[in-house]
């Protein structure tokens, strides 16, 4: 069997995403697991860790000549990305090899998304301004895709796409903090 697929020819598409121009496109390739004889997602190696940068989810002005502290509530949403740009619908057969493929190796659910919400206490100097911030830990996986076809598809039975995926990682080590500035020449605008 292994002979045979060697001389019917595999396609092996490049890491970077690109695929040659006789070939499929990345997008093509992965459509297809919806009808190819068979689509497996091939995770490699643990999941590499980070924080994404921090962003402002919400903000209190002191308009005030005292010190506040307020308890602010927020919310904000993290989204996955890949490196093909591939749009993850869950009702595509590559994304449901994904998550297979996923769970299997890592022992649990894939989060495509994930929404943190919460209060944070926050002490703002008189005429200042402060944020509150937030970076949800991520993590990053990379893996290749094993698509086998019944007839040749683009001259070839066996293609292979290597992806990265990076997704909001649960009960990961968020960041959260505040930070102040004084409101200077800002102070008309803020404060009416």
């Amino acid at each position: 069997m292994i002979g045979a697929a060697s001389a019917v020819g595999i396609s092996i598409v490049a890491p970077t995403g690109v695929a040659h121009a006789a070939g499929p496109t990345n997008t093509e390739l992965l459509d297809a697991c919806d009808w190819a004889d068979y689509c497996v997602f091939h995770p490699d190696g643990a999941p590499r860790l980070s924080v994404q940068p921090s962003t402002s989810v919400a903000t209190s002005n002191n308009c005030t000549g005292r010190n506040q502290t307020n308890s602010i509530g927020w919310s904000h949403t993290t989204f996955s990305s890949n490196s093909l740009g591939y749009s993850f619908k869950f009702s595509s057969g590559a994304v449901k090899e994904f998550m297979i493929g996923y769970k299997v190796t890592y022992q649990h659910e894939w989060n495509q998304q994930s929404t943190v919400s919460d209060t944070t206490a926050i002490s703002v100097p008189a005429y200042s301004v402060g944020n509150i911030y937030f970076g949800k830990q991520m993590e990053t996986i990379r893996g290749t895709y094993e698509i086998h076809f019944e007839k040749p598809f683009y001259g070839h039975y066996i293609h292979y796409l290597t992806m990265e995926v990076t997704s909001p990682r649960a009960n990961g080590q968020d960041v959260i903090y505040t930070q102040s500035r004084a409101m200077g020449g800002d102070r008309a605008r803020l404060c009416g």
